[in-house]
């Protein structure tokens, strides 16, 4: 009996403890406060300050574009050759002579190429809205031009140098004709794909994502997406149908694919270095030149420009980072406050 009280005593201690260790967290806290408000406006001031001054909120368009001059084969050296390219000195100071303006001292051009599609969009950056898409054109169109003059100085002409005139051999020929048929049989269905990832995106209110999506479907559409943010706004039999058009769709598109990808393949691995091929792709910098139909009807959408801001992540982490300093810089002073004599005596 009376070890059981004994035990009974024991754990209602221990609970008291733990209720005084609570009670004394939140006094610490309280008394506190001062700090760790004063860390918290202190640090989220500054970082505020450092990603408004170093990364902008910005708007972002998307120019759907063809390379006239590719620079490469594979997509990783065509982007790499487009960022040599922007971070030119002269070219540069080209661009900001003609009146393209810079964030945060750097251009605001991005190359991005959609691996499993095909598919290359310019992105151009602006710290203000461009709703009518006409200021990221220009200076698209600019960017393009200044890529022409440069490659026309670096690039050996037949004319100016002597040498032997580039021809295109009947295996490029081939492959280029191979890969227009395909695009050419695929664009009906693409069209429609387009068409109702536009209707559900006005239903949404969202934009699509396709082309910043590189994994996931190889067709590069945000139906299934857009069609769950449009299920409140949709009867079941107009689902159903937007499922089966889009398996449809899909489907014609994959199955156009899986035709053309062996040939291509063989064509491709047949484009070696040993017939000069490669050579003459990796001559110049990449001129992306805008498909000016599709951008325009992405702008009669409302699609062809979304917002980026990160001021919201770095007030979050500000807020973190101030409070926790806060309350180090107040545990600091009392220890330094309860330890003031033992220190004088140390040094």
């Amino acid at each position: 009996m009376t070890t059981e009280k004994s035990k009974i005593e024991s754990e209602s201690k221990r609970a008291d403890d733990e209720y005084i260790d609570v009670i004394d967290v939140l006094g610490f806290l309280w008394k506190a406060k001062v700090f760790v408000i004063t860390g918290i406006v202190l640090v989220t001031a500054t970082a505020v300050g450092i990603i408004n001054s170093r990364k902008p909120p910005i708007f972002v368009s998307s120019l759907p574009v063809s390379l006239e001059v590719t620079g490469g084969i594979m997509p990783e050296a065509i982007t790499a050759k487009f960022n040599s390219f922007i971070a030119r000195t002269d070219v540069e100071s080209e661009l900001r002579v003609k009146g393209v303006p810079f964030i945060g001292g750097k251009l605001p051009f991005k190359l991005k190429i959609k691996n499993d599609e095909n598919l290359v969009m310019l992105e151009v950056s602006s710290l203000t809205p461009d709703v009518t898409g006409e200021k990221a054109l220009e200076a698209s169109k600019v960017l393009a031009e200044v890529a022409r003059a440069l490659n026309k100085k670096t690039i050996p002409q037949s004319s100016a140098s002597g040498s032997t005139p580039v021809t295109v051999s009947d295996g490029q020929l081939k492959f280029a004709q191979l890969a227009a048929a395909q695009a050419l049989e695929e664009a009906p269905a693409r069209t429609q794909l387009f068409r109702l990832e536009s209707n559900l995106s006005q239903k949404s209110g969202l934009r699509p994502t396709s082309f910043t999506l590189l994994n996931g479907s190889s067709v590069g559409d945000d139906v299934l997406r857009l069609l769950a943010a449009s299920e409140a706004k949709l009867t079941s039999t107009e689902k159903e149908q937007i499922i089966r058009d889009y398996a449809q769709l899909t489907g014609t598109i994959r199955a156009i694919q899986a035709k053309y990808e062996g040939p291509l393949k063989k064509m491709t691995a047949a484009l070696d270095s040993s017939s000069g091929v490669l050579a003459e792709v990796e001559k110049g910098y990449p001129v992306a030149v805008v498909d000016e139909a599709e951008y325009r009807s992405n702008v009669a959408i409302g699609v062809h420009e979304r917002y980026e801001n990160k001021k919201s992540l770095f007030i979050a982490l500000g807020v973190i980072l101030g409070a926790l300093l806060g309350l180090m810089a107040y545990g600091s002073a009392i220890f330094f406050s309860a330890n003031k004599e033992r220190l004088k005596a140390i040094f």
